[in-house]
């Protein structure tokens, strides 16, 4: 369940967290902690206390973590200082259900991606961003290590967000079928707008956030407008182009052709970029000759790919790969962070043993094993 976890590395009494606003992106209620750029629930971490030294490595770490995508790992949306704390936020997602057996399996996968990727130190620098995991039905699937591709269309208008263009409102349409990779391309987008200096907002996500209003007053603003039907100016970019001349940018999400000079397509990824996508684990696969049978079926898209890929004897993975969910603009009850879910622990730390011993095993040199 989505909620704020306050970490402290240091004895020194730290001021209240009184914070509303975190990292110009996310709103915080309590201990409940929601995702303007989204209006989604995520699992928001907090710490202070931290060396400089250990600020870097923390951010190389997290600059890998938010490039890949594993089912026992929660996509890292955001990450970074805000008024002097190290902060990371996890998209939410609910415990994985899955036998030991299967667990066991899918936690030797991850420690062999994650060796794979450069992150075969310490479970502590990986522990906490483990999706939990409860028992559940014996189900046939694969798990799969995916590293995302950055597309050209999303440099495209990460560039129009960088530059120093007119004031008032820059609108920019960008189109994907289902499976494209839409929706993360709007996750690489709000981060990349928080980087650039704008206040990434969802447009419905400031009607249902009471109170949220005043503090983008006076800020400049990067509204996505996710999938909606509504051609019109978000109301929150026409309040704020009439109070100022700022410069603001609005993202249409749509899953129609593009059409226009100002909307771009999420292009298909080509053979190659589907080959360096996927992770080709030596004991589960997929191997070469799956990847290419599967990339010229999908039509560049990794959707499709990673979908067919961790299906097992015909059998779906439903409970570990989900894609293109509709968004919902309503938090979930948060839990206290003195007092967390008791059972998603549970999880993450059965996880956390695995991970360790499989990382034990790798250096003494037993990798069939792991």
């Amino acid at each position: 369940m989505p909620h704020v976890r306050v970490r402290r590395s240091s004895c020194k009494p730290s001021p209240p967290f009184t914070m509303r606003l975190l990292g110009d992106r996310f709103v915080i209620d309590g201990v409940t902690a929601i995702d303007l750029a989204t209006g989604t629930p995520v699992r928001l971490t907090i710490e202070d206390g931290r060396t400089r030294d250990a600020l870097r490595e923390r951010d190389r770490v997290c600059t890998e973590l938010a490039g890949i995508r594993h089912p026992l790992l929660l996509p890292l949306v955001d990450f970074g200082l805000a008024a002097g704390r190290w902060f990371e936020a996890h998209a939410a997602a609910p415990p994985l259900r899955a036998s030991r057996d299967v667990s066991r399996s899918a936690a030797l996968h991850l420690v062999r991606f994650l060796h794979a990727r450069g992150l075969g130190g310490d479970t502590a620098a990986v522990s906490g961003h483990l999706r939990p995991a409860i028992d559940g039905p014996r189900v046939a699937w694969r798990p799969l290590g995916v590293m995302l591709v950055i597309r050209s269309s999303i440099d495209a208008i990460r560039a129009v967000m960088e530059a120093h263009g007119p004031p008032g409102v820059t609108r920019v349409t960008i189109c994907g079928p289902p499976g494209s990779g839409l929706r993360t391309a709007r996750l690489l987008l709000a981060r990349a707008a928080r980087l650039a200096g704008f206040v990434p907002v969802d447009r419905h996500a400031v009607q249902v956030t009471p109170g949220i209003a005043h503090a983008l007053e006076g800020r400049h603003l990067c509204v996505a407008d996710w999938l909606s039907a509504d051609d019109s100016l978000p109301p929150v970019l026409a309040r704020a182009a009439a109070a100022s001349n700022r410069r603001h940018v609005w993202i249409r999400f749509r899953r129609e052709p593009p059409c226009g000079s100002h909307a771009a397509a999420l292009e298909p990824l080509t053979v190659a970029e589907m080959r360096a996508m996927i992770y080709r684990d030596p004991c589960l696969g997929p191997h070469i000759e799956e990847v290419d049978a599967v990339t010229r079926l999908a039509n560049g898209l990794p959707g499709y790919a990673i979908d067919a890929l961790t299906r097992v004897r015909g059998e779906r993975a439903g409970a570990l790969w989900v894609h293109e969910v509709a968004p919902e603009y309503v938090a979930t009850p948060g839990t206290s962070c003195l007092n967390p879910n008791t059972s998603a622990d549970a999880g993450v730390t059965r996880l956390a043993r695995v991970v360790e011993a499989a990382r034990a095993l790798l250096a003494r040199g037993r990798h069939g094993r792991a």
